[in-house]
C-alpha cells in the first residue's frame, strides 16, 4: 500500500530510509537543509560539505551545542613572520622603528656613563696630585731655613774653648735643618772627642738642639819624655797635653809611656790610677805623687816627705783610714815610712831602699 501525501510516517520504517533533500517552498531556508516534521524526523546536512552522520547523531541545541559544531581557528607559523614584518608607517618594518627609538636612548646612557666614569677618575686624580702637592711642599718647607738649627744650648760644667770644641764637633754651628739633623750621629761624634765621657742631643722644634755634656776627670797628669804633661783620667784615657802641671792633680809615677791625647796608658797603670781617682778629700792635698811599684804595689809620696805604703789597690778606705790615725797622733821624722799594707796592723818603719 502507498501511503499518500501528508501521511505520518512510521519510526521505523523513517529510520530505515535516507532522508530527502528536496527543498520546500516558503521556508525560508537555504538549499541543501531539510527540517524534519513530525516525530522521529532529523536535521540533516546536505552532502554539500559537512559530514552528514554528526548532523544525525548530534541531537543538542543551544549555544554550547553550536560551539561543538564550529570548527578549529587555525594559524600557520608562516604567518607569523609576515606579522613582524609588516611595514609600519614611513615605509620601515616595526622592528626597524623599534631599533631606531632604543639606539639614541643607548648611546645618551653610554655617553653619560662615560662622563661619569670620567669624573670619578678625574676626582681621584686631583685628590691624589693634591696629596702629593702637599707632599712636596712640606717637605720643602721643612728643609728650609725656617726650621734651621738656630738656637743650640751646650749644658755641662765646660769651659768657652770646651763648649766651642763640642759646637765644633756636632756640626749645629751651620744651622741645618732639623729634620736632616741625625741625634745619635751628634752624640757619637761629639763623644769622641777625649775628654767627653757621654753626649745626650736632643731636638726642639721649630728651631733648637740642646747638648747635654758630661766630662771625664783628670785623676793624675804624667809627665811626657819630650817636656809638657798629659791629664789622665780613672780608665787610663789621655784627656790633655798642657803645658804645665795643673794645680790639685797628683803626679802618676808608672813603667808607662803617655801616647797622644785620646789614646789610653798601658793596662799596668791600672792599680796606681786607682788609688788616684779614690783619694780621699782630707789626704788628696798631701799626696805629691802616686807611685806605681812591682807586682801591681802603690805607694803615696807625701809632702812631709813622707810615704805610705799602701800595698794592692785593695781595702783602700781602711788603708786611708789606718793612715790618717797615724799622721794625725804619731811623732814623725822626715823619711819616714807608714805602712798599712794590713790596715789593720798598721806600723811606722825606716823607707824601703831603691
Amino acid at each position: 500500500m502507498t501511503p499518500t501525501k501528508g501521511s505520518t510516517k512510521s519510526p521505523t520504517k523513517s529510520a530505515s530510509k535516507k532522508p530527502t533533500t528536496s527543498p520546500a517552498k516558503g521556508s525560508g531556508k537555504s538549499p541543501g537543509r531539510s527540517v524534519a516534521k513530525g516525530p522521529g524526523r532529523s536535521a540533516t546536512k546536505s552532502p554539500a560539505g559537512s559530514p552528514a552522520k554528526a548532523a544525525a547523531t548530534s541531537p543538542a541545541k543551544g549555544p554550547a551545542g553550536r560551539a561543538a559544531l564550529r570548527p578549529p581557528i587555525k594559524i600557520r607559523v608562516e604567518d607569523l613572520p609576515q606579522i613582524e614584518r609588516s611595514p609600519a608607517p614611513g615605509g620601515r618594518s616595526r622592528a626597524g622603528a623599534a631599533v631606531a627609538e632604543i639606539g639614541p636612548r643607548l648611546e645618551a646612557r653610554r655617553e653619560r656613563e662615560g662622563r661619569s666614569l670620567l669624573r670619578r677618575y678625574a676626582r681621584r686624580l686631583a685628590i691624589v696630585l693634591a696629596i702629593a702637592g702637599l707632599g712636596v711642599g712640606a717637605w720643602a718647607i721643612l728643609h728650609s731655613p725656617l726650621f734651621g738649627a738656630k738656637v743650640v744650648t751646650v749644658k755641662g760644667p765646660l769651659t768657652a774653648q770646651q763648649r766651642a770644641e763640642v759646637l765644633a764637633a756636632s756640626g749645629l754651628s751651620t744651622h741645618p735643618p732639623l729634620i736632616d739633623v741625625n741625634p745619635g750621629a751628634i752624640s757619637a761624634r761629639v763623644g769622641r772627642i777625649p775628654w767627653v765621657a757621654d753626649a745626650q742631643v736632643s731636638r726642639h722644634w721649630p728651631d733648637g738642639f740642646s747638648l747635654s755634656v758630661r766630662r771625664r776627670v783628670p785623676v793624675a797628669v804624667m809627665a811626657r819624655p819630650g817636656g809638657g804633661y798629659v791629664e789622665v783620667d780613672r780608665t787610663g784615657r789621655i784627656l790633655s797635653a798642657p803645658s804645665s802641671a795643673p794645680a790639685g792633680v797628683a803626679q802618676l809615677e808608672a813603667p808607662v809611656r803617655a801616647g797622644p791625647v785620646g789614646s789610653w796608658l798601658a793596662a799596668s797603670a791600672a792599680p796606681s790610677l786607682t788609688v788616684a781617682a779614690s783619694l780621699p778629700p782630707a789626704l788628696r792635698p798631701d799626696v805629691v805623687a802616686v807611685v806605681a811599684q812591682p807586682q801591681g804595689e802603690v805607694d803615696l809620696q807625701l809632702t812631709s816627705p813622707l810615704t805610705v805604703r799602701l800595698g794592692t789597690a785593695t781595702e783602700l778606705r781602711q788603708k786611708y783610714e789606718a793612715a790618717a790615725a797615724i799622721l794625725a797622733g804619731a811623732s814623725l821624722q822626715a823619711g819616714d815610712q807608714i805602712d798599712v799594707t794590713v790596715p789593720s796592723s798598721p806600723f811606722v818603719g825606716p823607707q824601703r831602699s831603691g
